[in-house]
């Protein structure tokens, strides 16, 4: 298992703390009979694309950058 920890600070200097871990597949490889059995199971489940993979729009980052700032 693969485990990724680590905190984002926020414009107002709080400090999240997030952690990651697993095979880090996109949500295309999570089938819906096993997201179905999680979330019966009493779990919140989001499936999601990385970006430019699976179903998600392709962007072209040299013309429009990937920045998480204006989030925080």
């Amino acid at each position: 298992m693969h485990l990724m920890e680590k905190f984002i600070k926020t414009k107002s200097g709080l400090e999240i703390y997030t952690e990651s871990f697993g095979a880090m597949n996109q949500g295309i490889f999570w089938y819906d009979v096993f997201c179905k059995k999680l979330s019966d199971s009493g779990y919140f489940v989001v499936r999601f694309d990385h970006r430019d993979t699976g179903f998600s729009s392709v962007i072209d980052y040299s013309s429009n950058p990937y920045n998480l700032l204006p989030f925080f």
